[in-house]
């Protein structure tokens, strides 16, 4: 959660705030996560403004300038215990699933939470772990990232998603 809120954050001079505030690149930003017992990818997510798809080189230089200033910033330790509150107060609340969807998560959780954490192992860090999330924030480099640039005039084209 730590990783997707630093990165997904669009207030003053966050990567997005950068992007689209300063120079005028991008439109849209998110990210994604998809988790199964085969490991995680993590998905960066930019809709670029045209200027921003003429420049898709300059546009990774600041993503990557962004990732290299969290890293060597490190985990803010407050930022993060916060985050961890949330959402475990958001967990308590949230309604309840339906059968098939909790039987069919359950079911999945099994293959890599010790039993005792099934119910909220993915939705609630008992211990917030400052260097689990440094060193996944570390792997964030070039070589071990997934960004998807959409290209809105390709969209609007009628183009299918497949394609862009």
């Amino acid at each position: 959660d730590y990783i997707d809120w630093v990165l997904s954050y669009k207030g003053v001079n966050s990567m997005f705030y950068v992007l689209r505030d300063v120079l005028a690149w991008a439109h849209g930003l998110g990210t994604s996560a998809d988790q199964t017992s085969a490991g995680t990818t993590f998905t960066l997510t930019l809709s670029l403004t045209d200027a921003g798809r003429d420049r898709p080189e300059f546009v990774l230089d600041v993503v990557f300038a962004y990732l290299a200033r969290l890293q060597r910033q490190g985990v803010d330790a407050a930022l993060h215990q916060s985050i961890a509150d949330a959402g475990a107060l958001s967990w308590q609340w949230s309604p309840p699933s339906s059968p098939v969807s909790t039987s069919s998560g359950l079911a999945e959780r099994m293959t890599r939470i010790p039993i005792n954490d099934l119910l909220w192992g993915d939705s609630v860090e008992r211990q917030v772990d400052h260097e689990l999330a440094k060193s996944l924030l570390d792997l964030l480099t070039p070589s071990n990232v997934r960004i998807g640039f959409v290209d809105p005039r390709k969209l609007e084209k009628g183009m299918p998603r497949g394609n862009v």
